[in-house]
């Protein structure tokens, strides 16, 4: 499927394709797999915030349904995103292990004071 076409603003979308997956978007093998990595993710953001909404993402769940405050979307899904890889899919670096760590604590902290 060409990149154009696949939904961004769905949270299973991006997120999959943030953890390098090419699947195509109607392949629905490992979705309940990344959905409860997303979810997990969710919780752990919902305590930094509660701006953020304390729901369980679906198939269908857009970023803008995840909080009102739409300054904390862009910090809402990287974190989501870097922590569902290191879930999902973890390097075998320890190097990039880290790098990941610090920017979730730091996203983490940033998510927190908004």
């Amino acid at each position: 499927m060409e990149n154009d076409v696949y939904d961004y603003d769905i949270v299973l979308n991006s997120v999959k394709h943030y953890c390098g997956s090419l699947l195509e978007e109607d392949d629905t093998e490992f979705d309940n797999e990344f959905l409860m990595a997303i979810n997990s993710s969710l919780q752990s953001a919902y305590q930094s915030n509660d701006k953020i909404k304390n729901i369980e993402v679906t198939s269908s769940t857009t970023w803008d349904e995840l909080s009102d405050d739409k300054s904390i979307t862009p910090l809402l899904k990287t974190y989501i995103s870097i922590k569902t890889k290191k879930v999902f899919d973890p390097s075998a670096s320890s190097i990039i292990q880290k790098a990941y760590d610090e920017e979730l604590n730091e996203l983490f902290f940033r998510m927190s004071v908004i």
